[in-house]
């Protein structure tokens, strides 16, 4: 589903030189970050006997990278630390990736993890931060080791913003 279709805003980015990338403004989820193209909006509802666990994902493509912003909201307080280990481990596991590096990160008080996995082909880097008590956000890129790009890592991460200004 577009982006633009799910009630959501969209903003240009400048980049100077660089060619602009949409900007993808999420008021409900409380963040905004500039990704290379249009996002494709995905969401799923997992029942829990604490009630249902909501994850809502955009994602786009460039070439052969993936860019990846998702939330999750529980019905239940979480553990920041726990959370972050959990969904550090569960992206590796679902991608198929060992752990290269982690480095705690903060951003606005919330805390968060910064790390990059590896798999025979591909690199994959990622910041999670719990949100509050009952929310994480996690924004992630994988490349091919074939056409790795750390400046396009560096400005998707530079461009994530909690509680952006509307």
């Amino acid at each position: 589903m577009v982006l633009a279709l799910c009630g959501l805003v969209v903003e240009t980015a400048a980049g100077g030189a660089e060619t602009e990338w949409p900007r993808l403004v999420a008021p409900d989820s409380g963040f905004a970050i500039s990704m290379p193209g249009p996002f494709e909006r995905q969401q799923k509802t997992t029942d829990n006997p604490s009630g249902p666990i909501v994850t809502t994902i955009w994602l786009t493509k460039d070439g052969t990278s993936l860019y990846l912003a998702g939330v999750t909201d529980y019905p239940v307080d979480i553990s920041p630390q726990k959370e972050l280990s959990l969904d550090r481990d569960n992206f590796l596991k679902a991608v198929d990736a060992k752990l290269v590096s982690e480095t705690p990160i903060m951003l606005g008080g919330n805390a968060g993890l910064e790390f990059t996995g590896a798999s025979a082909n591909q690199r994959y880097h990622s910041r999670v931060f719990v949100v509050g008590t009952r929310r994480s956000i996690q924004i992630a890129v994988r490349q091919d080791l074939s056409s790795l790009d750390d400046q396009k890592i560096a400005r998707f991460f530079q461009s994530f913003q909690l509680n952006p200004k509307l």
